[in-house]
């Protein structure tokens, strides 16, 4: 499948023309990670969004000095480094490959870029984004209350 086709069957670019989507796909970059290789470090200042394509993708938050947990598993077809890409801010935790890894890495600056020229599809794409996010922390939400539930009984 062409990138082009691929990038319109995800989320973050739903409802973007053929058109867009070439200018999209013109600033991502492909990237392979093996087992075990860190894409991004906690406290990195990189911004740039991450689309997996294949393998497996843990997010991993610091506990104190030594001790590290598993925030979430991103499966194929799933963004990840969405905060930082949005507000520009170090990386909130680290992204581990688990498996060999097929990224695509879109430039925070080269997409912003694009928005700028266009603001239309700045807009499109920060909507899908904010759904996105606002689907994740109500199923975080969900699973904390889970969690508190089950802890008073």
């Amino acid at each position: 499948m062409e990138l082009i086709q691929l990038l319109g069957t995800f989320e973050l670019f739903k409802d973007l023309s053929e058109e867009k989507l070439k200018l999209v796909a013109a600033k991502a970059v492909k990237l392979d990670f093996a087992e075990n290789q860190e894409i991004f470090h906690e406290l990195s200042t990189e911004s740039d969004i991450y689309i997996l394509m294949q393998g497996r993708v843990q997010i991993v938050g610091a506990l104190g000095k030594t001790d590290s947990a598993t925030i979430h598993t991103i499966l194929p077809g799933k963004l990840f480094g969405e905060f930082a890409f949005i507000d520009g801010e170090p990386r909130s935790a680290t992204a581990l490959a688990i498996e060999k890894t097929t990224v695509f890495k879109i430039p925070r600056a080269d997409l912003y870029a694009l928005f700028e020229g266009d603001q239309a599809m700045g807009y499109i794409v920060m909507r899908n984004l904010a759904r996105i996010l606002a689907r994740r922390i109500r199923q975080t939400a969900h699973e904390l209350r889970s969690s508190l539930m089950w802890e008073r009984h």
